[in-house]
Parts: structure tokens; C-alpha cells; sequence
């Protein structure tokens, strides 16, 4: 079972405006995961959220991730080997040129972090969820001018959360 069931991994990304002219001090930069079903079978159910944190210095031991937090897509279908983009953030509003500008110089630190919460397509199974958390740098290239790393905390699937 375990090697035919659903089962959904995060890929970060980032949008730049369309204006090349403007580059990483532009407005509407948006980050977010494309959710990948890497599996065997549909996912039923599948709801998640994202979220992110602009802050001096690291994301703190005791930070409390918002794991029940309302989902911001629902009831997604996620047939096998397709992807499919998650909600970006900011989703009201953009990072402003200073936060990127701050980002970019490495003052200030991004971190992005969410969930999906599915079905595997096996009956009685439980339901399953998938967490992650990156913090994003910026590169000394403008290709790609972003890179991501997994934070030490909330990057699991399914039991491995639990703990």
C-alpha cells in the first residue's frame, strides 16, 4: 500500500513581476510550493495553507506554526505524477521594494511554511499531511535570485509530525 498511495511533496518558487526592468526591488514578487503528487493513486481531500514570516534574525525554536489554521484552497484533486501550484503569499497584498531590498541584503529573513492535509485514496486510512518550512535567501545571481532551504523545524510527512 505504502508504495501506491497518494502522497504529496512541496516545491518552492517564486513569480517575478513582468517587468524585467524592475528586477528583485519591484513590487509583486510572490513566493509559494507547487504541490507534486509523487505517488500512485489520487489524492482525496486535499486542502493547504501557506504562510510566511519577515523577520530580524532566525525563526525562533518556539514558534508556533499554524498547523490548524483554515485551509486556504480545499478539496483539491491531485491526480499521480501532476502538479499543481498551491496559494501564493502575500495573498492581499505585496512584500514592498524595502522588505525585498532588506531580504536581498540579508538583513531581514524570509521564511515561508504551511501544510497539505489529504486523503491517500485507501479506504479507512488516515488522513495524511505533508509540512514544510524554507527559509529564502537571496543568490548573487538574478538566475535564480532566490534559493530555498529547508529550516530545521516543521519539515515532515504523515507520523514523522507527530513527534
Amino acid at each position: 500500500m505504502a508504495g501506491q498511495r497518494a502522497y504529496v511533496a512541496p516545491e518552492p518558487y517564486f513569480s517575478l513581476p513582468d517587468d524585467p526592468e524592475s528586477g528583485l526591488h519591484a513590487r509583486n514578487i510572490k513566493f509559494g510550493v507547487h504541490w507534486t503528487n509523487i505517488g500512485n493513486l489520487p489524492t482525496r481531500h486535499l486542502r493547504n495553507h501557506i504562510d510566511y514570516r519577515i523577520l530580524e534574525g532566525e525563526l525562533p525554536d518556539d514558534f508556533e506554526f499554524p498547523d490548524n489554521a483554515s485551509p486556504i484552497l480545499s478539496e483539491g484533486l491531485l491526480v499521480p505524477k501532476q502538479v499543481v501550484a498551491g496559494p501564493h503569499i502575500p495573498r492581499d497584498w505585496d512584500i514592498t521594494a524595502d522588505q525585498i531590498a532588506s531580504i536581498s541584503s540579508g538583513e531581514k529573513n524570509l521564511y515561508i511554511f504551511g501544510w497539505a492535509k489529504y486523503f491517500d485514496g485507501f479506504p479507512g486510512t488516515p488522513e495524511r499531511v505533508t509540512k514544510f518550512c524554507y527559509l529564502v535567501r537571496p543568490t548573487n545571481d538574478l538566475d535564480p535570485p532566490f534559493a530555498f532551504f529547508p529550516h530545521h523545524q516543521h519539515n515532515c510527512v504523515d507520523e514523522d509530525c507527530d513527534k
